[in-house]
């Protein structure tokens, strides 16, 4: 189970890394609040359900593995568009397109990795095991999060979400290692 919880605690910790600072990136290029809630708040919104939708379908053609693997390289993408967006070279299509990409993706990613964690559940205490799997992953992505902030602050938008798509790409390395010794255990009767 070691490169599963590590899985759990990092799959999504890029994205609460690099998505909490968006909305602030979009101020500081000068859209006005409306603007942003329109973008975030409603694109898309509805980008991340088309995606959290299809996800359900995708994954079940894909299986867990595949799934958090692609889905997980999509995210990391979607927040290397925001590096275009952060250096200021961007236009409204190019705004709409990378917010909905990242979020379509974030949608796709956030039902490989829900629906992972209740596939590793035990059958005698499936409702404790996903709780517990749910709240470590949702402190380690508040911290994720925070760290997002000062990263920013620190450093700027462009390394935030440089370091969000790394972070992202770097969680799919547990979930190699989770699936090979998961299948190596299976296949030796373990």
């Amino acid at each position: 189970m070691g490169w599963w919880l590590v899985t759990v605690a990092t799959f999504k910790a890029g994205d609460s890394l690099a998505s909490r600072m968006i909305g602030p990136l979009l101020s500081d290029h000068g859209l006005s609040l409306s603007d942003i809630g329109l973008l975030t708040g409603v694109v898309g919104a509805t980008a991340g359900l088309a995606g959290a939708l299809l996800g359900g379908l995708f994954l079940l053609r894909l299986g867990h593995y595949k799934a958090l693997l692609i889905f997980g390289a999509m995210q990391a993408a979607g927040f290397i568009g925001y590096l275009y967006i952060a250096g200021g070279g961007y236009d409204i299509r190019a705004l709409y397109t990378v917010i909905c990409m990242e979020q379509f993706a974030d949608g796709l990613s956030t039902v490989a990795l829900f629906t992972s964690m209740m596939d590793v559940c035990r059958k005698q205490l499936p409702g404790t095991d996903y709780t517990l799997q749910a709240a470590f992953q949702v402190t380690v992505s508040g911290f994720a999060a925070l760290a997002g902030g000062l990263f920013t602050q620190m450093f700027g938008y462009q390394t935030v979400f440089a370091a969000g798509a790394a972070l992202t790409l770097f969680a799919l390395v547990p979930v190699v290692m989770y699936f090979r010794t998961a299948d190596h255990l299976s296949s030796s009767g373990k």
